[in-house]
């Protein structure tokens, strides 16, 4: 017997992966990658047929088909945010210790670029993100709780953006306090 568009959307639900256990061990992965696949990553992973460690990682994680773009997306910011180097040296750019917002922070973003970021429609803000992304690594702030990124992606809720946000200005105040202290 066919199942009703309901039970469609319910199985959908049931299979999307705990991105708590998941975004660790896809971030350990893409940084375990030959220079020449994360590269292909870093540029996009659904460019032509595709990046071929992207749909390894489909494979290995069971991604749904109907999250395929979002997870291209997600898969090419954490390549992007992965450290450089040896593969013997290399560290995965999640650190569930460093809040995205205070990364962001640190890496000198003005509210304006928050607020474009934040508010941007789907696929903008897709581009933005990607963009904000290489910013990071070039202030050296590329290392945080990709969780949060993932989610940003992914599921685009208001909830996301506010926990960034709220972790982006608290951050900015304490950091805005210890200077007056100093001063």
């Amino acid at each position: 017997m066919p199942k009703s568009h309901n039970q469609k959307a319910t199985n959908r639900n049931d299979k999307f992966p705990d991105l708590n256990l998941l975004i660790p061990r896809i971030a350990m992965d893409i940084a375990m990658l030959e220079r020449g696949l994360l590269a292909e990553l870093r540029r996009g992973p659904l460019n032509g047929a595709g990046s071929v460690a992207f749909w390894k990682l489909v494979a290995k994680y069971e991604i749904p088909n109907y999250q395929e773009k979002n997870w291209a997306v997600l898969t090419q910011a954490i390549a992007i945010l992965t450290p450089r180097g040896e593969i013997s040296t290399k560290k995965s750019a999640h650190d569930p210790n460093f809040s995205m917002g205070r990364a962001l922070n640190q890496a000198k973003f003005s509210d304006l670029r928050i607020a474009r970021l934040l508010s941007a429609r789907r696929d903008m803000r897709l581009e933005i993100l990607i963009r904000s992304c290489r910013r990071l690594v070039a202030e050296k702030c590329n290392i945080f709780d990709l969780r949060t990124l993932a989610k940003f992606i992914l599921f685009q809720k208001v909830k996301t953006d506010q926990q960034i946000a709220r972790e982006f200005y608290s951050y900015s105040s304490q950091a805005n306090q210890k200077t007056e202290i100093i001063e």
